[in-house]
């Protein structure tokens, strides 16, 4: 890890740390800061209830349960740019083939889901006096 690379004087754009570079077939080189960020947030609804009723030998306990799920994600891909230069010659002329800003989201994957839960529990007891 370059210590440099989270210097935010030396990032493309204002505030942000050093961008992705890619020269042509040369192995790219990437720094911790030019990773995409992904956030991510929960959401959980949930009801519960349950009931009890005794009659002589039985005691029936029911209830049942719902919960809404929601998981909500939206990405930030390259927060501090990408830089594609078409070789050596073009890096080192600050000629590059295409760039690529920050601040571009992705499509947002949002997960749904609904889980329902139902129960009835029978409590018979020979002798309805005994413990």
């Amino acid at each position: 890890m370059v210590p440099e690379a989270g210097d935010t004087s030396l990032g493309s754009f204002s505030g942000r740390t050093a961008s992705q570079v890619l020269i042509g077939k040369v192995t790219p080189f990437l720094v911790e800061s030019a990773e995409s960020c992904i956030f991510y947030h929960w959401n959980s609804f949930q009801i519960y209830d349950d009931a009890l009723v005794s009659k002589g030998p039985h005691t029936i306990k029911f209830g049942g349960a719902v919960e809404r799920m929601q998981l909500n994600i939206r990405a930030l891909s390259d927060p501090s740019g990408i830089w594609r230069f078409p070789g050596v010659e073009g890096f080192l002329t600050n000629k590059p083939a295409s760039s690529k800003g920050h601040r571009q989201y992705s499509s947002p994957r949002n997960l749904r889901q609904t889980l329902f839960g139902l129960y009835v529990q029978d409590d018979w007891r020979w002798n309805p006096t005994s413990h």
